[in-house]
């Protein structure tokens, strides 16, 4: 065989290992479309209420910086910082002696003065007196009376006594250091109840009422939540910042809470009954619209939905969904229209 008929011999072979090879790519390129795994649940019927979320801190119920009424050395100190104490109950003395003294100064010559009075009123009657010397006598007894008076209460005020009932907060009293009145000596706080204040704005203040139902939440006790109450309602917006101050009282009789700790407080708002709502990571945002995926068999499509009222978990839809459909909520970023899904 020569050259010439070896050559046309092989072209065959080689044209149909080509088609078989193209034959072979074209079929592989013909694959069915992977389904994407997701997560669904069921659009559910019930009742929903919008939620205002806010922080703050503790305040106490009350509290106050107690300040000498005399000035003086103290004497003895009755409290230190976190005592309990009572209504009434004397928490500093200062060193008496002084005013002691002046007491009896002033308790004498009142009583001078008082017979004397009393002895001028007999005279002016059978008017023995003119009325001038009748009028200087009461004029002194009024003055040595108000005199007696003042020393007495300067006695008193070298007890410094607790305003109401409550805990020591501060105490800056030493044992024979001087104060004055205006120095603050010690503070007294009231933590039987603690309050949060929260701002709300014109759309959440009308719907505000006392005794509604709060829930608190405190940094110092991470998993637990607590029921507060609105106890106090501003009757008109702060001037600064056009909001409503709004005062949730929780109790304290345990004494577990501080005044300081860091608070977060939720209040409920528009509360509506018998509504579909969802979970709100199945909202798919876009530019002008809001859509869910909801499935049907193995197959994704896209709703555009109307969204209501939301408590930061669930959101409400006023249309676009039927009740018990099954509707994406992980992994719809990864789908579209018309995408095979298999749940996971």
């Amino acid at each position: 065989m020569n050259r010439k008929s070896l050559f046309l011999s092989v072209i065959p072979i080689i044209i149909l290992t080509l088609v078989t090879n193209g034959c072979g790519r074209k079929t592989n390129a013909v694959t069915s479309t992977p389904e994407i795994p997701v997560k669904i649940t069921t659009v559910q019927k019930g009742n929903l209420g919008e939620v205002f979320v806010t922080t703050g801190a503790l305040e106490a119920n009350q509290e106050v910086s107690i300040t000498p009424k005399v000035s003086g050395r103290v004497a003895k100190i009755y409290v230190k910082m976190g005592d309990h104490v009572s209504a009434n109950q004397v928490l500093v003395e200062l060193e008496q002696d002084d005013y002691e003294i002046g007491l009896i100064s002033a308790e004498a010559a009142y009583k001078l003065s008082k017979e004397n009075f009393e002895r001028s009123k007999k005279l002016f009657a059978e008017k023995i007196i003119s009325p001038q010397e009748f009028e200087g006598a009461q004029t002194d007894f009024r003055i040595k009376e108000s005199g007696y008076k003042q020393a007495k209460n300067q006695l008193e005020n070298t007890k410094i006594r607790a305003p109401f009932s409550g805990q020591i907060g501060f105490s800056n009293a030493t044992l024979g250091g001087m104060v004055s009145p205006g120095t603050p000596l010690l503070s007294v706080v009231d933590l039987s109840t603690v309050f949060v204040t929260v701002n709300l704005s014109d759309s959440y203040i009308s719907q505000a009422k006392i005794g509604q139902t709060a829930q608190i939440t405190l940094s110092s006790f991470p998993d637990q939540t607590f029921n507060g109450r609105v106890a106090q309602i501003a009757p008109s917006a702060d001037k600064v910042s056009k909001t409503f101050p709004v005062k949730i009282a929780l109790d304290n009789s345990s004494h577990r809470f501080k005044a300081g700790m860091l608070a977060g407080a939720k209040l409920s708002f528009n509360q509506r009954n018998d509504i579909l709502k969802i979970p709100a990571e199945a909202i798919v945002d876009e530019v002008g619209t809001k859509a869910v995926y909801v499935v049907e068999k193995d197959t994704a499509r896209r709703r555009i939905v109307t969204p209501g009222i939301s408590d930061g978990k669930m959101i409400e839809i006023t249309s676009g969904l039927a009740e018990k459909e099954f509707i994406v909520i992980l992994g719809q970023n990864n789908i579209e229209e018309g995408s095979k899904v298999v749940v996971k």
